[in-house]
Parts: structure tokens; sequence; C-alpha cells
């Protein structure tokens, strides 16, 4: 995992925890008391597909670094071709792509949801919280499709190293 990642989530994780318990009160941010459980509700349903998707990063990374020690070798060994390089190479790029979605998805998600009660109604928290929804659904889509691909090929590999 790269230093610029470690860094992003220890600050993520500081700052989500750090402000869950300075909630002020309906008067001060013209919110009901309804509206921030119905914020709340979705903003644990964004933070339990969060939950869910940040342990695969790990499997990413362990992914990734078996393909590219596999290409190295075979590489050396003369036995990777053009077509293997390439598709090879394509999973590692999709399992990057997963791997920076989630980060950059995480760096730009505000979930001390005083901050957006602050600034925003609450149709406008909701609107949102609705499109943080579907970006980490998306997040949760790329790192399970590009986890499979990636399993597919090392699979395959292992398959192809048994002949």
């Amino acid at each position: 995992m790269r230093l610029s990642h470690i860094f992003s989530t220890a600050l993520f994780s500081l700052i989500l925890c750090s402000c869950q318990n300075n909630t002020p009160s309906a008067a001060q941010t013209g919110h009901t008391e309804a509206q921030k459980a119905e914020q709340e509700q979705k903003r644990s349903e964004i933070m339990a597909i969060h939950d869910a998707v940040m342990p695969q990063t790990a499997a990413l990374n362990r992914l990734s670094r078996q393909i590219k020690e596999f290409m190295q070798t075979e590489q050396e060994a003369g036995k990777l071709d053009e077509n293997r390089q390439e598709s090879l190479l394509e999973v590692l790029k999709r399992l990057g792509e997963a791997d920076e979605a989630m980060y950059d998805w995480m760096g730009k998600f505000y979930s001390n949801l005083d901050l957006l009660r602050d600034s925003m109604d609450h149709q406008q928290v909701m609107t949102y919280l609705d499109a943080e929804l579907i970006k980490i659904q998306d997040v949760d889509a790329l790192t399970k499709s590009s986890m499979e691909k990636a399993k597919m090929a090392m699979k395959r590999i292992r398959n192809q190293s048994t002949d």
C-alpha cells in the first residue's frame, strides 16, 4: 500500500472518530431529530459498504504483487508472450483503479453530518448522501469485478504452471 493511502486512511479515521460526538441541537442546525435520524441511517448504510470494501484493498494489493512477481519471473525466463502480458497488464490496471477509487472516495467523502447540516438543509444533505451511496456502490462493484478478474488470471497462471 502506498504511503499516501496509509496517510489518507489514518486521517480519515481520525476525522471520523473525533467528530462523532459533537452533535449540536436541532435548534442550532435547523434539522429535526427525525431528519437527523434519517441522515444517520443513510450515512450508516454508506459506511457499512465502505467497511465491507475497505479490507479488500489488502487483497487487491496482494493480487497485484502476485501478478507482478509472476510477470517478472516469466519475463526473465522468456516465457511471457505479448498477449499474456497485455492481459495481465489490463488486470493490474483494473486492480489499481479499484484501489485508487476507494482512496479517492474516502478523501472526498464528508462523513461528519454536523458540518453538512451547518451549510445544507435536510434535502440537500439527503441528496449528497444518496450521491455518495451510489459512488461507494460503484467502488464496491469495481473492487469486486477487478478482484474476480485477477483471481481468474491467477487461476489460469497456476493451471498453466502445472501443465
